[in-house]
C-alpha cells in the first residue's frame, strides 16, 4: 500500500485528500460540535457545582444565585448523575427551598422514618407558602398519633386543591 501511494504525484495526492475531507466534512464537523458541546456542557456543570456548593452568604445577593444555580444543575444532572443531583437536592433543601425539601420527601424509601417527617414539616411550613402536598402527607402520616394537628395539615392541602387529601 505505501509503495502505492509512494507512486502518487503530490498534487494528486493532496487533491485526494481534499476531496476524501470534503465527502466527510459533515461527520467531521457534527463530531467536532458534539464534543465542543460535551465540553460546554461539563464546564457548565462544574461552574454550578461549585456556586451550589457555597453555604456561607455576605449579601441576599449571593444565596438567591446559589438557589438559582443548585436549581440549574439540578435540572442537567436529574437523568445523567444522580449522586450530583441528590447532593445538590440536598443543598437546596438545608437552602430552605421547600419542593427540594419535599423532592427527598418523596424519594425516601423509609416513608415511616423521623426523617422523613422532618422533610414533610419543613416543606409544609406549616401551610404558609410551603408544598401542600406535603401537608397531606405529613397529615395522613400522624393522623393516628394527633388527629387534630394531622386534620389541619389535610385541610391546607384540600384548600390548595389537592382532593385527595380532602375528607378523610
Amino acid at each position: 500500500m505505501l509503495n502505492f501511494l509512494k507512486k502518487i504525484p503530490t498534487p494528486l495526492y493532496l487533491t485526494l485528500i481534499i476531496v476524501v475531507v470534503m465527502l466527510n466534512i459533515d461527520v467531521i464537523m457534527k463530531t467536532s460540535q458534539e464534543h465542543v458541546k460535551s465540553v460546554a456542557e461539563e464546564d457548565k456543570i462544574s461552574t454550578l457545582a461549585t456556586s451550589c456548593d457555597r453555604t456561607s452568604f455576605d449579601i441576599t445577593f449571593q444565596r438567591g444565585q446559589t438557589i438559582q444555580d443548585c436549581r440549574k444543575l439540578a435540572s442537567l444532572t436529574k437523568n445523567s448523575n444522580q449522586e450530583l443531583y441528590n447532593k445538590v437536592i440536598n443543598n437546596l433543601c438545608k437552602l430552605e427551598e421547600l419542593s427540594a425539601c419535599f423532592t427527598l420527601a418523596s424519594n425516601m424509601t423509609n416513608k415511616s422514618g423521623q426523617r422523613y417527617k422532618e422533610l414533610l414539616i419543613k416543606s409544609c411550613n406549616s401551610g404558609g407558602g410551603g408544598i401542600m402536598k406535603a401537608c397531606g402527607e405529613l397529615g395522613l402520616l400522624i393522623k393516628d398519633n394527633n388527629p387534630s394537628k394531622a386534620s389541619e395539615y389535610l385541610n391546607y392541602a384540600c384548600k390548595a386543591g389537592n382532593d385527595e387529601y380532602c375528607n378523610l
